[in-house]
């Protein structure tokens, strides 16, 4: 759930196309060429995972084998005085914010920062432990009980009942003397205590999805028509990717310009935009305000409007089917 929510976070600013446009506004060819480079992808998907580690380094290559990102382990990147150790626990490495490092190494977030993965830490460790209650809960009250009993006197059936007990299966067993009195207390309303685990798993996994969406419905909802609620959280959804789209941009011509330009890359004049796609309405969705248009509004919408818009065929005989729609109108009103 975790990652799948992190993944939705970041595809939700990297599934919108950008382009490098110069101050005419015309796109520049050599930068188009670098944004269709799965290189650069692999960029805006390191800068956007600032949002769950709070704090990230990048190296940005550009050489004989092309364009290219360099991640270091986190556990060996010193934030606070801007090192990229050797070891791990070392103190000796680059300083990536001093040159001629920091000519080619870019650094996103705030170095005290530890991201949302920090946040949904405890959401985690109770729906870990919780799977391991609910596990053992299933193995004891899920699976049948046995119990041998043997003469107290008798070590050798012991034994064998017990060799015959483990070779029969996984289930719980106790063997003990026949004088012995065993009683098995069962926790009341085991049902109710199973589905106890399915409300703290299903819990975790809500307050996750609100820390990194701000909502629920949206991961979980099944197929269907969305509700008041769950168009409003689709809308907050929306609005998170909104501002994370716009620290992109933000990043991409502050930071991550100047470093293309020391790389070669012709970005010197010009900027990092978004590519603006018209909404696309469902063929449903143009009849119904085609429809309403006509009806409510009174604007005339002609008749083959819906049947290029729906795809379907005019029957040959319209123009007589209409006559005859339009004389039972009269009558009607007579």
């Amino acid at each position: 759930t975790l990652s799948s929510l992190v993944e939705k976070r970041v595809n939700g600013v990297t599934k919108v196309k950008m382009k490098f446009v110069n101050k005419s506004q015309e796109e520049v060819p050599e930068m188009a060429e670098l944004l269709k480079k799965k290189g650069f992808r692999d960029l805006r998907k390191a800068i956007q995972r600032r949002v769950p580690y709070g704090h990230r380094v990048v190296e940005l290559i550009n050489d004989a084998k092309g364009f290219r990102i360099y991640e270091p382990d986190a556990r060996h990147v010193q934030r606070k005085v801007g090192i990229v150790t050797t070891e791990q626990y070392g103190t000796e490495g680059i300083y990536y914010r001093n040159p001629p490092e920091s000519n080619y190494i870019v650094e996103v977030g705030k170095w005290n920062d530890f991201g949302l993965l920090m946040k949904a830490a405890p959401y985690v460790i109770y729906k870990r432990g919780g799977f391991g209650d609910w596990a053992q809960f299933a193995e004891i009250f899920g699976m049948p009980f046995r119990e041998a009993r043997y003469d107290g006197y008798n070590v050798e059936v012991r034994k064998q009942l017990e060799m015959a007990l483990d070779a029969a299966g996984s289930a719980a067993y106790a063997i003990l003397p026949k004088e012995a009195e065993f009683k098995l207390h069962e926790a009341k309303n085991t049902q109710a205590g199973g589905e106890m685990f399915n409300t703290l798993r299903k819990a975790c996994n809500e307050e996750m999805s609100i820390l990194f969406l701000g909502q629920t419905e949206t991961t979980s909802k099944t197929a269907g028509k969305l509700g008041g609620n769950d168009q409003t959280h689709e809308e907050t959804e929306d609005d998170i990717n909104a501002d994370d789209r716009e620290d992109e941009l933000a990043i991409f011509n502050e930071q991550i310009k100047p470093i293309l330009v020391n790389l070669g890359f012709p970005a010197a004049e010009g900027e990092f935009i978004y590519e603006v796609k018209e909404a696309k309405l469902s063929v449903k969705d143009k009849v119904d305000i085609a429809i309403k248009m006509k009806k409510e509004g009174g604007v005339p919408v002609g008749d083959d409007h819906f049947y290029e818009t729906t795809g379907i065929e005019k029957p040959a005989d319209y123009n007589q089917q209409k006559a005859d729609q339009e004389a039972a109108a009269k009558a009607i009103q007579k």
